[in-house]
């Protein structure tokens, strides 16, 4: 019984302390940052002005692999606070391979820093 005991606390302690418990592979927020070997691409098409909300989408995808992902953001621009919506994830094909929307509430409106990609775009969404 105290092996049964140990190998679960172990087990437990694992999934605890695994590097990619807060924002895993699994999680829209691990999508939606741009990498290095990476490229984005503001969708000016996207924008989408409701009440006091900005939407926009930004095309994120490796430079040697076709795959990519769509990130879809809400941006407060009278605050220049920024909040992920949700992503959509691609296959080198172009089919979607998983939908990841953020409820809402879940994202915080954060300023960005304004030398990152997330800053142009908030910048780009709000002319």
């Amino acid at each position: 019984m105290d092996m049964v005991m140990f190998r679960l606390t172990l087990c437990f302690l694992i999934v605890l302390f695994y590097p990619y418990n807060a924002y895993g592979y699994n999680s829209p927020e691990f999508y939606a940052v741009v990498e290095d070997g990476e490229e984005h691409e503001f969708k000016k098409d996207s924008i989408r002005v409701r009440a006091n909300l900005t939407g926009f989408v930004v095309a994120i995808g490796g430079i040697e692999t076709p795959a990519f992902r769509y990130v879809r953001f809400a941006g407060k621009c009278e605050e220049q606070t920024l909040a992920l919506a949700g992503v959509t994830l691609y296959d080198d094909q172009g089919r979607i391979i998983k939908m990841m929307v953020v409820p809402p509430g879940g994202s915080e409106f954060i300023p960005p820093k304004p030398s990152t990609p997330e800053g142009e775009w908030l910048r780009e969404a709000c002319k």
